[in-house]
C-alpha cells in the first residue's frame, strides 16, 4: 500500500496531465498516465511520443509496491472527489484508492506496454548544463513568439538551443519565423557546461507549457541534458525540483541566424519601453506597418490610404546618421511585451536592412 496527501496528487496529475493530449485522435498510450512506488515516493509518467515527463511525489510507501498504467483523464476526475490522504492498494490488476471521503476502483493496464519515458535506461548523456529557473522561465518568454505557430516548416516551430566555445559559460537560445528573430543568453551557473557542443532545436510549444506549467514564479536550479537514444533520437531533458521533462528534439538544420544579425549600427535610438509601446499601439490601431524616423527625436507614425494618420513625437536619445525604418507592429508590440528594462534601445543600418532591439 501506499499513501500519498490528495493535494499532491492533484497537484501532479494536474502538471503531469498538461502533456496529455487533448484531441481523441491521439495514440491511446498518449492518454494514460504510469504510477510506480519508489522508496519516501510514488512516481508518474506520461509519454505524448513528443515529450514524457516525470513527476514525484512524497509517499508512504508500504508493503505492496504499486505498478499500474490508469487512463489520466479517468484518474484525475475520480482524485477531484477525494481529500486527505489517500491509500492506494493493488492486487494484481485491480486499483483501489481510498480516503475518507469514499474508495474507487480501477482495472489497471499492464505496465509492460506503457512506453519508457524518453527511454532513458538506454540514453547516453552529451551535454549538461545548469541555470536559474527564474532565468530560464523570463528567457522562454522573451523568445518563444517568435516561433512560427504554422507546420509548414516544422524547425521553426522550434526554439534553437546552443553553446559553443564562442558562447563560453553562456547557453544561446532563439526563435525565428522567417521575419523576427528573438535572441538571448542565458547564463550556466556551473560554469562551463560539461561535455560537447550544443546545436538542437526544442519544440516551442513544449517548453513554453512546461514554462507555464512548472516555472513561473520559480526560484532554484534547473539542469539541462541532451541524451541520445539510439542511431538518431536525440532528448532534451529539463530537471525541476520533483520534476523532469524530456522532449524529442528536432533534427533539422536551424538556420544560422548569427550571419542575419548587423555587427554595427549607423543609428542608435534609446527611449523608454511605456512611451514607445503606447505610441506603436496608437500606430497599429492605423496600420500595422509603423513607421520610425529619427527627426531629432524619435517620430512614431502610420497611415492608410485614403484613410486615417498618425504620428507621435518621443523624447529619445538618438545617435549616429538620420535614419528611419518600417516595420510591423505586431512584432514589435510582441517584443515590448515580453521586455523588462525601463528602456529599450533600437539600432538601424538601413531602411532594409533587420532592426535590432
Amino acid at each position: 500500500m501506499t499513501t500519498v496527501v490528495a493535494i499532491d496528487l492533484k497537484r501532479a496529475l494536474g502538471i503531469v496531465g498538461s502533456y496529455v493530449p487533448k484531441n481523441r485522435t491521439a495514440i491511446d498510450f498518449a492518454k494514460q498516465v504510469k504510477l510506480t512506488s519508489v522508496s519516501q515516493g510514488l512516481l508518474l509518467n506520461v509519454n505524448n511520443t513528443v515529450s514524457a515527463v516525470t513527476q514525484w511525489l512524497p509517499a508512504r510507501v508500504g508493503d505492496g509496491a504499486i505498478e499500474t498504467v490508469l487512463y489520466w483523464k479517468e484518474l484525475n476526475e475520480a482524485v477531484k472527489h477525494l481529500r486527505g490522504e489517500i491509500s492506494i492498494k493493488q492486487d494484481g490488476s485491480f486499483i483501489t484508492l481510498e480516503s475518507v471521503a469514499g474508495s474507487l476502483s480501477f482495472t489497471g493496464l499492464r505496465p509492460v506496454d506503457f512506453p519508457p519515458c524518453g527511454h532513458r535506461e538506454n540514453a547516453v548523456s552529451i551535454w549538461q548544463a545548469v541555470v536559474e529557473a527564474a532565468e530560464l522561465s523570463q528567457a522562454i518568454c522573451q523568445v518563444a513568439f517568435a516561433a512560427e505557430k504554422g507546420s509548414s516548416r516544422p524547425v521553426l516551430t522550434c526554439i534553437n538551443i546552443r553553446q559553443s566555445e564562442a558562447t563560453g559559460n553562456k547557453v544561446m537560445i532563439a526563435a525565428a519565423d522567417g521575419c523576427v528573430l528573438a535572441a538571448r543568453p542565458l547564463a550556466c551557473v556551473n560554469g562551463q557546461p560539461q561535455s560537447a557542443e550544443l546545436d538542437c532545436n526544442v519544440p516551442a510549444s513544449e517548453l513554453v507549457n512546461l514554462q507555464r506549467r512548472a516555472l513561473v514564479g520559480a526560484e532554484g536550479k534547473v539542469s539541462l541534458s541532451l541524451e541520445q537514444v539510439g542511431d538518431r533520437e536525440r532528448y532534451f531533458w529539463l530537471g525541476y525540483g520533483s520534476c523532469e521533462v524530456g522532449i524529442l528534439i528536432d533534427q533539422g538544420q536551424y538556420p544560422n541566424y548569427a550571419q542575419i544579425i548587423p555587427t554595427q549600427w549607423t543609428t542608435r535610438v534609446v527611449c523608454r519601453r511605456v512611451d514607445l509601446d503606447s505610441a506603436i499601439k496608437a500606430a497599429k490601431s492605423v496600420n500595422d506597418i509603423v513607421r520610425l524616423q529619427d527627426r531629432g527625436q524619435l517620430q512614431v507614425s502610420a497611415k492608410k490610404e485614403e484613410g486615417p494618420q498618425f504620428s507621435q513625437l518621443l523624447s529619445a536619445k538618438i545617435e549616429g546618421e538620420v535614419n528611419k525604418v518600417a516595420l510591423s507592429g505586431a512584432y514589435a508590440l510582441s517584443f515590448l511585451g515580453q521586455a523588462d528594462s525601463e528602456a529599450v534601445s533600437l539600432e538601424m543600418t538601413t531602411a532594409t536592412s533587420p532592426l535590432v532591439w
